[in-house]
């Protein structure tokens, strides 16, 4: 389904400049101050496994998945990080047919990823395979995307808090939602983070 760019290509010509080589901060600061939670958590999008690790470590009762498209990648997330309870899988996380199988989804840069007329399908995806009350936790880029000088060349696709609320409205209630206090380099003010419960 994400296929705008060769996700795969880029893992092998390591030019996936969105991979900083450890786990987003503002997932790491939640991931701190929240109670752990168990079940079946996936990370869509994991890429080399950074953020699949961190909720793996932070909820040791939670048997997380790690999924993405580029067999690259995963190889890279399964050398960096053999976790008991944390598995990685090549695949498009959204052609599956599970439901409510899920505790919670958590992720960074996979919405960003998507071509906005995908985006009904990840929101479509995460209602079907959440159970009720289950977690969307993302860290969304918001616009505006680029700029000359970006240093982190930006995101493929921003979107706006407007856009985001109409989105995922009328499926989830917002539990939280906020501009980091911490960010990677170039990203500072760029990021919301959002914690999202089915309804």
């Amino acid at each position: 389904m994400c296929d705008h760019f060769d996700w795969e290509k880029c893992y092998q010509e390591k030019t996936a400049r969105w991979d900083k080589g450890a786990p987003v901060p503002a997932l790491v600061d939640w991931l701190t101050e929240s109670a752990a939670r168990g079940g079946s958590v996936a990370v869509p999008g994991c890429g080399h496994g950074h953020e699949a690790a961190a909720v793996a470590r932070a909820w040791p009762k939670a048997e997380v998945a790690g999924i993405d498209l580029s067999e690259t990648g995963i190889e890279g997330a399964r050398d960096n990080y053999p976790l008991a309870n944390l598995r990685f899988e090549v695949g498009d996380f959204f052609a599956g047919s599970a439901e409510g199988d899920l505790t919670a989804i958590i992720e960074h840069t996979c919405f960003c990823a998507i071509p906005p007329q995908h985006r009904k399908l990840y929101r479509d995806t995460c209602v079907r395979r959440l159970e009720r009350g289950g977690l969307l936790v993302a860290v969304f880029y918001l616009n505006p995307i680029e700029t000359e000088d970006d240093p982190d060349d930006g995101p493929p696709w921003g979107a706006s808090v407007p856009e985001l609320d109409a989105y995922f409205g009328e499926h989830f209630d917002v539990i939280l939602s906020k501009v980091p206090s911490r960010a990677f380099p170039g990203r500072e003010m760029r990021e919301l983070l959002r914690v999202l419960r089915k309804k």
